[in-house]
């Protein structure tokens, strides 16, 4: 009897109808048969070794190839090719790119809807503690230190700590550093360990709190302004004991502290300090309404 490898498949069409596939491979003649629903599909002669062969199944492009292992051992898969331009495929493609574009704008409906969700619930909690600070907060004055050191696997560098019903808070504070090393507040000014700020906390949840480092008290306004003329002196020999004075007074009247801050970083350039520098000092100096006033500050 000769011997004959069978291979049998089951290919599922677009419509779910079956076809059984079926080869039948005399090894001794080398003759190949390929069935499809016990109907001949194609034939070869002389098959004893590698061999392709391609074929339409309905609108389905298709593929049998034989492969050829050690000791003339012999292998056989069925494939259907979806990269062949073909009208089924071209409709097949047309009809992923749909599906892919309308996966996209799922997974980013539900990205936005989730970032919704979490910004929502962000500002609500931000809404209700700042709601809590102005029902039930409690001013007091904290001294902020310096201590860079590592807390919870996070990099903290700023620490204040506070009482309040015989009990001891512990707060930190993350601060941007600038070119030259210096731990930035919000009004301008590095920060140096000892200085002085209020701030306030809720006396329902001392845990909600929030440093003003734009309302110093009057001990740190004190201590900006001994910095600001001793900046100011580095670069400008005394022209007069109240030049400087005057010059402060009229600066803060008109900007605040952040004005003073500009007047400390008059001599920085601006990639030492992006916010504060030279290049903000002359833009301020410049404005009206502060020349005017500036020019009774004379010797």
């Amino acid at each position: 009897m000769s011997r004959v490898n069978r291979i049998n498949w089951t290919y599922v069409g677009n419509r779910a109808s079956n076809s059984l596939i079926e080869l039948r491979h005399f090894l001794e003649s080398g003759n190949l048969v390929v069935f499809c629903n016990k109907k001949i599909l194609l034939t070869d002669f002389d098959v004893f070794g590698a061999r392709e062969y391609s074929f339409f199944i309905g609108e389905e492009f298709c593929r049998i190839r034989i492969h050829e292992y050690e000791n003339n051992m012999l292998g056989y898969d069925f494939k259907i090719i979806e990269d062949v331009d073909t009208p089924l495929n071209r409709l097949r493609k047309k009809v992923m790119r749909k599906d892919l574009l309308k996966g996209c704008a799922l997974v980013c409906a539900v990205v936005l809807l989730l970032m919704s969700v979490i910004l929502g619930i962000g500002w609500l909690n931000q809404r209700q503690q700042v709601k809590d600070l102005q029902e039930n907060g409690i001013v007091k004055t904290v001294r902020l230190n310096i201590r860079p050191h590592v807390h919870q696997d996070q990099f903290v560098n700023v620490t204040y700590k506070y009482w309040f019903r015989n009990r001891n808070y512990n707060r930190h504070i993350k601060l941007p550093m600038n070119k030259r090393g210096e731990y930035m507040t919000e009004n301008g000014f590095p920060l140096e360990t000892g200085d002085q700020f209020l701030f306030v906390f809720s006396s329902k949840n001392p845990a909600n709190n929030s440093v003003d480092y734009h309302s110093p008290p009057p001990e740190q306004i004190y201590k900006y302004r001994c910095r600001v003329i001793d900046e100011l002196n580095k670069y400008h020999p005394k022209p007069g004991e109240h030049v400087h004075d005057c010059l402060l007074d009229a600066v803060y009247r008109s900007k605040g502290i952040s004005g003073w801050a500009n007047l400390y970083y008059h001599a920085t350039s601006d990639y030492m300090n992006a916010e504060y520098n030279r290049e903000s000092y002359k833009e301020m100096m410049q404005e009206g309404a502060l020349r005017k006033v500036l020019g009774n500050c004379k010797d």
